[in-house]
């Protein structure tokens, strides 16, 4: 049977030096995330702590300073829900699959056999990877001919070394005033708000207004270049 994960970056995270990686999985089995649909996951995770123990210290490797974590949220209810059930995926994730050598060739092909749009960010950030190595994911994938390829969000974009991740991930914010100031940067961005509300440059998540997944949408996929006047995405907190 063909391998469905791979590790496919290990290095220095760029917020604070240790060492993360990048782990994708859910290539040949399907994912059973309803909300997401059937996509390949990238979970980025620090290599020498499970993320169980991570979130309690607030995972600035892979997250930096992200406002969701729950050691950081002004209430659990607020936090990010992945990381409130660290000890589900993203624990199974980093158990089975952490240990492995970083093999990106093989992932490549089964990627393109899969011919999956893929989820940038199962946990994590995918700021926190060279760009590279995000860009060679997707020109695979490219190659297959898929139309709509991915997923990402980032909350790095205030740091420097993460401005490159603006064509490939959605600004993630938590006000209006906030979304005003990125999308004067060059952002879309992905809104996080208390009941369905869009302004005029932003419209909701189709997954809520008409249940369509992620892998059939992918419009959260950032800006590609100046003239991509696509709305951006705000969702009900969820």
């Amino acid at each position: 049977m063909q391998n469905s994960s791979f590790k496919i970056w290990q290095g220095p995270s760029p917020f604070n030096g240790e060492s993360i990686s990048a782990i994708i999985t859910n290539i040949c089995r399907t994912s059973k995330n309803p909300k997401t649909g059937d996509m390949c996951q990238v979970w980025f995770l620090s290599t020498d702590i499970s993320p169980v123990h991570a979130v309690k210290l607030g995972d600035h490797s892979v997250c930096g300073n992200c406002r969701l974590m729950p050691c950081r949220a002004s209430s659990f209810k607020e936090s990010c829900y992945v990381a409130r059930r660290a000890f589900q995926a993203p624990g199974n994730v980093w158990k089975y699959n952490i240990h492995l050598d970083v093999d990106m060739g093989s992932a490549l092909e089964a990627i393109k056999l899969a011919a999956k749009p893929i989820r940038l960010g199962g946990y994590g950030d995918p700021a926190m990877v060279p760009q590279n190595i995000i860009e060679e994911l997707l020109e695979n994938l490219k190659s297959v001919k898929r139309t709509k390829l991915y997923t990402a969000y980032t909350h790095q974009q205030d740091k420097p070394f993460a401005s490159w991740i603006k064509d490939y991930a959605m600004a993630s914010t938590h006000s209006l005033e906030e979304s005003k100031q990125y999308w004067d940067q060059g952002w879309r961005t992905f809104r996080i708000t208390d009941k369905p509300e869009a302004s005029r440059f932003e419209r909701i998540c189709l997954n809520y207004t008409k249940g369509i997944n992620c892998a059939d949408c992918c419009l959260c996929d950032g800006k590609k270049c100046s003239a991509d006047n696509r709305k951006s995405i705000t969702i009900p907190r969820h």
